[in-house]
């Protein structure tokens, strides 16, 4: 009976402690999340070049560290029925702007939602939004578009670690 009353104290002080370390790790992942996400509101490389907006009339612009990771998520939606023509020339835009290495990913979405999404490297919000009107949906006035900006995520840029 004692000894199973020490074995039951024991296998509870072990639980306990290994509680007592999963609250502390959980505490310092939150701790590295908020310290991470100060960090990134005050880095220099997702502030605003002000000489640089200004020259670019308004456009956001960022450093080279930061636009190493930088997209524009190109949402679009269909507001006129598309017509296989159409697809075609936008298909054939894609592939061009895949071929000068602007193109991260793009395709339709397959929801009810009707449009599609198109992921490219530019090198601020104007560029990005002239990529956009390109697009034969676009310009012919099939789709509407809305362009976010997007860091990726990883262990280089320390949003992983």
């Amino acid at each position: 009976m004692k000894k199973n009353l020490i074995i039951a104290v024991l296998f509870i002080l072990i639980f306990s402690i290994q509680a007592v370390q999963a609250k502390e790790t959980d505490a310092s992942l939150y701790e590295k999340g908020a310290k991470l996400n100060e960090e990134r509101k005050s880095d220099e490389a997702l502030k605003l070049n002000s000489k640089t907006a200004k020259k670019n009339k308004g456009s956001d612009s960022v450093n080279e560290k930061t636009q190493k990771y930088l997209r524009f998520v190109l949402l679009l939606k269909n507001v006129k029925k598309l017509n296989p023509e159409l697809i075609n020339e936008h298909v054939a835009y894609m592939k061009s702007l895949n071929e000068k290495g602007v193109l991260e990913l793009c395709g339709p979405f397959v929801d009810d939602q009707q449009g599609g999404m198109v992921v490219v490297k530019a090198a601020n919000m104007e560029e990005a939004k002239k990529i956009a009107e390109s697009d034969p949906f676009i310009k012919k006035g099939f789709d509407t578009y809305e362009i976010r900006q997007w860091l990726i995520g990883s262990k280089e840029n320390d949003f992983l670690q």
